[in-house]
């Protein structure tokens, strides 16, 4: 059910073409990020319908922005709004009469991610058109998503990236290498995989987001728009094809299939042809979709690209397939096929803008439908018994760092860690006091399994007796077998459960003795955090030596390879430094 409200006319707010001085989608034009930035804090100003927030700094220290967009009376009680969000999103804390009026007064939280793939230019540029459109006009539809939706935009997942790949496209118009890939990463660190970081965080912008945006407003709907190869699809969208994620609930399996089919019936309503669902793209791997394993989903939207904002002429007969979809082909999963022609990145923000909208209208009329079927699946978590019982991470471990990294993770992302405070004899193993136990039966429990748990990634063939189909991405994601850490997965309740005591915090590869008085330090290497200490010592101009035999260090024996550094004030105080003021084991 959805509320409607009774305002009448428009808003007077500067336009996306007024402030740029060219319409957003024109063929070689691209808005760069500082005039994102500027344009969405002239229409917080403008608009109360608008509220734009720097979360924090990118890898390279721009500014990473959220832009709130809802009616005024919504914007005026963010923190009300959020903190229902809060309260549904832990249900074992509420009664059922509880949720049911929280349900009645909370709104759909749909976030709308742009362009983590900074050559995927047109979610971002689409952005301006989208938050002018919200933030000005008042026709039936945008007063009912106004008043029903929280919508949570992030004009760019990749601001660094937008920079370099504008003045990269900038720098080469009017030569050769117009429209091509800068010869160089678009993400500091991870390129183009920055979109699968998601189940590690290692990134700044990744981690980011998941603390400001998904572990504060819990939203129901994540819209993650992408663009892909050029002589495809003109766009793609759920439902996926298979694999799906074993462990994430069928409800949010079956929304997501709903809400794609939905959009793309929008799209070839509106004209515009070439829009595929159930093809390509799969959604095996949590790294690509934390929302499937925290109550939410995730919409992926991938549209066929330009050469970055220079426009394509393409003929019917050259569009081809990938991954088994067929372009030129009717079927009832593209039912208006895309003819040829000239393709332009205005076709893109066009596409991308009806697909937001479609996904925010139904986010608006279904909006009791999104809110309480989230709640449900988490309900549902915290309730339903089942194999696996947990995960047991002892506390001693070849590699002690990686084991408190790999239980920082899951704690990142809103899993419960606890600590077992007595020993306890359980299906053949001997759990001590400190070893960490991770309950399944908690809300996030599926998250934490799938990170925990040994995949078996289907057999899926093209045909019965035909070859394997080639996995569209990662066939597996076990946290324990990519970080050499011990988990032993339990199958049945530890009876009776000892008391359970909230995890102490420790440093990944650190500890508190200090001892001046040494001539030297030695780093055991056993630990891959070793690389890390080790990296530091010799940024900070120290020598490193490695001994080539077996070293006693007090009653420790290192073994050869082991990091030698000899003693002074200064490497204690590098050494403070880089271990958060604790010291290299």
């Amino acid at each position: 059910m959805s509320r409607e409200s009774s305002n009448t006319g428009g808003l007077e707010v500067t336009t996306p073409s007024e402030f740029l001085g060219f319409a957003v989608g024109d063929d070689h034009r691209l808005a760069d990020w500082p005039q994102v930035v500027d344009y969405m804090r002239l229409l917080d100003q403008e608009s109360d319908r608008v509220s734009t927030i720097e979360i924090g700094k990118t890898t390279e220290g721009n500014p990473f922005l959220l832009t709130f967009i809802s009616s005024p009376g919504n914007i005026a009680n963010l923190d009300s709004h959020m903190e229902t969000q809060r309260r549904l999103a832990d249900p074992d804390k509420i009664s059922d009469t509880e949720a049911n009026e929280l349900i009645a007064d909370a709104r759909s939280v749909v976030a709308i991610t742009c362009s983590i793939h900074a050559t995927e230019v047109g979610g971002t540029q689409m952005s301006l058109a989208l938050a002018h459109q919200l933030a000005s006009e008042d026709d039936s539809r945008v007063r009912r998503i106004l008043d029903n939706v929280i919508l949570i935009l992030v004009p760019s997942l990749n601001p660094d990236g937008l920079i370099k790949v504008k003045r990269w496209y900038d720098a080469t118009r009017d030569t050769h290498y117009e429209g091509s890939i800068p010869p160089y990463l678009y993400n500091k660190y991870t390129g183009h995989d920055n979109n699968r970081d998601w189940f590690m965080f290692t990134q700044a912008e990744t981690r980011l987001v998941v603390d400001r945006l998904y572990n504060r407003w819990r939203p129901h709907i994540v819209f993650d728009i992408h663009q892909t190869r050029s002589d495809g699809m003109r766009m793609i969208l759920p439902p996926f094809v298979d694999p799906v994620g074993p462990n994430v609930d069928p409800v949010l399996q079956s929304e997501l299939a709903a809400l794609g089919t939905h959009m793309a019936s929008e799209l070839t309503a509106a004209g515009k042809s070439g829009v595929a669902v159930n093809v390509v793209y799969d959604s095996y791997s949590p790294s690509r979709s934390y929302s499937h394993y925290h109550g939410g989903i995730r919409v992926l939207s991938e549209a066929a690209s330009v050469r970055i904002a220079s426009p394509i002429s393409i003929d019917r007969t050259q569009l081809k397939s990938d991954r088994g979809e067929r372009p030129t082909t009717k079927s009832w999963n593209h039912t208006m096929p895309w003819t040829g022609g000239k393709w332009s990145l205005k076709d893109i923000v066009e596409y991308d803008l009806i697909a937001s909208l479609a996904c925010l209208d139904s986010a608006a009329r279904n909006r009791d439908t999104w809110v309480g079927n989230s709640f449900k699946v988490l309900r549902r978590a915290v309730t339903k018994q089942g194999n696996p019982y947990g995960y047991v991470i002892p506390k001693e471990q070849h590699d002690t760092g990686a084991a408190q990294e790999l239980i920082e993770v899951l704690e990142f992302a809103d899993v419960e860690v606890q600590e077992l405070t007595k020993e306890v004899e359980h299906e053949g193993l001997a759990l001590k006091p400190g070893d960490h136990l991770v309950l399944t039966l908690q809300r996030f429990g599926t998250f934490a399994q799938t990170m925990l748990e040994t995949q078996k990634y289907p057999d899926i063939r093209h045909y019965p007796g035909g070859p394997p189909k080639h996995p569209y991405d990662s066939t597996a994601h076990s946290l324990p077998l990519a970080m050499g850490v011990t988990a032993h997965e339990l199958n049945k309740p530890i009876e009776p459960l000892p008391r359970l005591a909230d995890r102490r915090k420790q440093a990944s590869f650190c500890y508190d003795q200090v001892f001046p008085e040494a001539s030297a330090y030695a780093i055991n290497p056993k630990s891959n955090a070793s690389a890390k200490i080790v990296n530091h010592l010799l940024a900070a101009g120290f020598q490193v030596s490695r001994v080539s035999h077996s070293l006693h260090n007090g009653s420790e024996l290192l073994p050869p390879g082991a990091f030698v550094v000899e003693s002074s004030q200064r490497l204690i105080e590098s050494l403070r430094d880089a271990c958060d003021g604790k010291f290299a084991d």
